[in-house]
């Protein structure tokens, strides 16, 4: 049987994207580190911080739109989905989602539900292979067209 299509794409599989989100994250946290040292900062000052939850959100939520923001343009998603052969694309539509402000807004939408647990396992549950902010930023994943 054929996977499902969505606009000619194949759905991505919920294994690649969960796999696409974990790599996607462990490379923000080595970016992230990187740039800590560099500002004279120690690997203790991130695991340690004393900021509020709330705060722990905002400051994801700005690290997954700065994210977001480089990355869609260039690669129809984020880092994960480039090195998984997936992208972004509007479910109404069929059109990459590619657009700077698009990539922010939808990289901070996941950034904040992702520290929330629940919405991360979403796409276990769903036919559609979307997670929680897929469906409010009317978004699904797909594995890109072989050239």
């Amino acid at each position: 049987m054929e996977k499902e299509k969505i606009h000619g794409y194949k759905l991505a599989n919920k294994s690649r994207r969960f796999i696409a989100l974990i790599v996607e994250s462990l490379i923000i946290l080595v970016v992230i580190s990187v740039l800590l040292l560099l500002l004279g900062g120690s690997l203790s000052d991130m695991f340690e911080s004393n900021a509020s939850f709330l705060g722990e959100i905002i400051a994801s939520a700005i690290v997954g739109a700065i994210f977001g923001a480089i990355f869609y343009p260039n690669f129809t998603g984020n880092i994960g989905h480039k090195i998984f052969n997936l992208k972004v694309i509007h479910i109404e539509t069929g059109k990459d989602f590619n657009q700077a402000k698009d990539g922010a807004i939808r990289e901070s939408l996941k950034a904040i539900s992702n520290m929330l647990i629940i919405p991360s396992f979403w796409i276990f549950l769903d036919k559609n292979n979307q997670n929680l902010y897929d469906k409010i930023s009317k978004t699904i994943v797909v594995k890109k067209k072989e050239v």
